[in-house]
């Protein structure tokens, strides 16, 4: 949003920010199945575009993005509609190619991993398999919206920080840490101090 107005590409522009969240008690990652998952997102869209007419629509959720392509919105909208996992997918190869002996290490809802799209999108980019470990972090970002510094919460993100690294090979390549929920990056100082203090 502060970027835009020094873009030029827009002469004006208002911007919505649209909270497709249904429930104060959980997101989308506390349903059951995908298929709801689903359903409630494209009804969602489906109320948002009824009411503001957009001329574009930004997902700025890891979750949302991956599922996007199966809403019935997807295949009846004219409406340009971008995620945030091409992007992102852009950012990893960058790093990746900047540093050819490192993997990366994509941290991620469990709809966000289990979904597989940031995967497929670095392999579409040349990446080998063998340099991508998805790390699924259930819960994490209800934990990260509760307290973002908080001894649970650095608990959580230590767990998943080691998990994903006993997933590399042996001797540990160098890693990229790839934070695919826009909730994770509130907690940084606990990422990282995982990180560092990582066996």
């Amino acid at each position: 949003a502060a970027r835009l107005e020094a873009s030029g590409t827009f002469e004006a522009a208002d911007l919505i920010f649209y909270n497709s969240l249904f429930s104060a008690e959980g997101g989308y990652n506390s349903l059951r199945t995908r298929a709801e998952k689903i359903a409630i997102f494209d009804s969602a869209l489906g109320g948002l575009e009824k009411r503001y007419r957009p001329d574009l629509i930004l997902i700025a959720c890891n979750t949302l993005s991956v599922l996007y392509e199966k809403t019935n919105f997807a295949a009846r909208t004219r409406v340009p509609v971008a995620g945030i996992v091409g992007t992102g997918g852009v950012l990893i190869a960058q790093g990746l190619k900047a540093a050819p002996d490192a993997s990366v290490l994509i941290f991620g809802t469990s709809t966000t991993v289990s979904e597989g799209t940031h995967r497929r999108e670095l392999e579409r980019r040349g990446v080998a398999p063998g340099r991508i470990v998805s790390q699924a972090c259930p819960e994490l970002e209800g934990f990260i919206e509760r307290d973002h510094a908080g001894a649970e919460t650095e608990l959580l993100i230590s767990a998943f920080v080691e998990e994903a690294l006993q997933q590399l090979p042996s001797p540990r390549p160098p890693v990229l840490a790839s934070l695919n929920c826009t909730h994770y990056g509130y907690a940084l100082p606990l990422w990282e101090a995982a990180f560092a203090g990582a066996g």
